[in-house]
């Protein structure tokens, strides 16, 4: 088994649930960075692990690192580890700027560095076990809801929850986007809190992504259209039922029978990456959301907001 050494930057709400999953992979932790020191000297405590303050010492000792910082420190902790040469998993997004993002982008593909985004619906197992059996997606609908949260409201919901689905759309359908419509509003904070966006590829197809942190209750579903079958997914409660096609000679038309259902045991996604970071780094192979999938995501959910801009 190689050793990798990682360091973990910010063991806020987030961080913590990868602390305690690093702590479960073969990683040798050697110490995190936190801004807090209050926050810093208990985690430091419970889990034994030196906290570091300076945050270029923790890139310097660690083979890689893991950030689950504020998006706005991203940037600097990014360009420092690959100028390092140190591998990398960030939290998404990956920036809030997609000009900064277009540079890690680049600033990875000239180094030898991995960088792999936690785009962490790319491991539910709804997803990973999703057959189109070779057929192209024709339309698209996607409702990601959550429970209004103070603590989540300094972020737009496009930036927020919809960049969940942005990238998964474009894992799904690509990025040949022709036009895009979108509008939301606020109604509690100075951020969106909800955000529709409507999306016009090349080919025809559509998406429609919907997005609130104040909804009445929580959801993650997508719904799918092909020429063969339409799918109704719920990434919450891991649960996927698919409808087929078939002519009735009666009245010579397609109607919809079939229904395959399947649950899917609930899973820990998060360990499930940074486990594929650890494999990456050791057998040197590109890990499934990368710092093009990262930067993709981040141009479209500006684009989108830009959109909404415009009608405020």
């Amino acid at each position: 088994m190689k050793e990798i050494k990682i360091g973990l930057f910010g063991v806020g709400y987030f961080g913590n649930f990868h602390l305690n999953n690093l702590l479960k992979t073969r990683f040798n932790v050697i110490g995190f960075y936190d801004s807090d020191n209050q926050r810093s000297d208990m985690i430091s405590e419970k889990f034994g692990i030196e906290k570091y303050y300076h945050p270029e010492k923790l890139i310097e000792d660690c083979d890689a690192i893991d950030i689950t910082t504020p998006t706005t420190y991203h940037y600097s902790f990014l360009k420092k580890a690959i100028e390092l040469k140190k591998h990398i998993f960030v939290e998404k997004p990956m920036t809030y700027d997609s000009e900064e993002a277009l540079e890690i982008k680049k600033m990875v593909e000239n180094s030898k560095t991995i960088l792999q985004v936690g785009h962490i619906e790319r491991y539910n197992p709804v997803i990973e076990n999703l057959n189109l059996y070779g057929s192209e997606i024709v339309n698209m609908e996607t409702n990601r809801f959550s429970t209004y949260n103070p603590r989540g409201t300094d972020v737009s919901v496009v930036f927020d929850l919809m960049i969940h689905d942005i990238d998964l759309v474009l894992h799904l359908m690509g990025n040949n986007i022709k036009n895009i419509d979108a509008c939301g509003y606020s109604k509690f904070g100075p951020t969106l809190e909800f955000a529709s966006a409507s999306l016009l590829f090349e080919n025809g197809s559509r998406a429609t992504l919907n997005a609130s942190i104040i909804h009445p209750y929580l959801e993650r579903k997508m719904k799918l259209w092909t020429r063969e079958k339409y799918y109704e997914l719920d990434l919450g409660k891991k649960h996927k039922d698919i409808y087929s096609y078939k002519v009735n000679p009666d009245i010579n038309m397609n109607i919809l029978s079939g229904k395959e259902s399947q649950e899917f045991a609930t899973t820990n996604s998060i360990l499930d990456e940074l486990n594929e970071f650890y494999e990456c780094i050791a057998n040197n192979t590109l890990p499934r959301v990368t710092a093009t999938d990262g930067y993709n995501s981040i141009r479209l959910a500006e684009m989108i907001l830009d959109k909404i801009k415009m009608k405020s």
